[in-house]
């Protein structure tokens, strides 16, 4: 008797364990949409060409979306950050947006240039969206490894991405706080930048062991 009950509890851990397994998705992929400047319009339609496809049993994909006023009014004009579950011909208003972020409410204004923000959104993702492979994407300008010519005299490199407008012209995320937030959230499967000038291979030194 006590040989059956010990191979019963042994086949409800093993069960469990294979639901548990079976319930993560191969990848979840995670959008770090920074439209927050005058690339507001071209968010919409990044958004709307991901929704062509959405998410599936095997891929999900989650965007965090933030807006500003003035450059379009489309999908309710709204103008803080929304969090997405893409789903197949969703469109990015307020009524598609997840509610809850997991403290009781949902949209609100984020500082996309803020390291602590894509922390805190790849977490989310993480736990709300487990799978076996994660890709994160920063969507807005680049401005990869260069100087600009103010910065000759001064010496100060320029190596930013996320302008964040709201926050001020000035609020980018540079490669350093980049490199600090992936280090701070352990291994990514990719991490990609949908922005100009980061196919560099100075900014993939810099991220070379996350």
């Amino acid at each position: 008797m006590r040989k059956i009950t010990i191979n019963l509890i042994a086949c409800l851990f093993l069960s469990l364990f294979c639901l548990q397994y079976a319930s993560a998705s191969e990848w979840t992929f995670m959008v770090y949409m920074d439209a927050d400047n005058n690339l507001e319009q071209a968010g919409i339609g990044d958004f709307l060409e991901m929704a062509e496809v959405g998410s599936d049993a095997d891929i999900n994909i989650i965007f965090q979306f933030d807006r500003i006023p003035g450059y379009t009014n489309t999908y309710g004009n709204w103008t803080d950050c929304q969090r997405f579950f893409i789903t197949k011909d969703m469109q990015p208003t307020r009524d598609s947006a997840i509610a809850d972020w997991g403290d009781g409410r949902g949209g609100r204004e984020i500082d996309m240039s803020n390291p602590q923000s894509l922390i805190d959104f790849v977490n989310w993702g993480k736990s709300n969206y487990p799978a076996d492979h994660y890709a994160v994407i920063l969507w807005n300008h680049g401005g990869g490894w260069k100087e600009s010519s103010e910065s000759i005299i001064k010496r100060k490199i320029i190596k930013s991405v996320c302008w964040d407008d709201t926050s001020g012209s000035d609020a980018s995320m540079d490669i350093k706080e980049v490199k600090q937030a992936f280090a701070a959230l352990g291994p990514v499967d990719i991490i990609g930048f949908d922005a100009c000038l980061m196919g560099m291979a100075e900014v993939a030194y810099e991220l070379r062991d996350m």
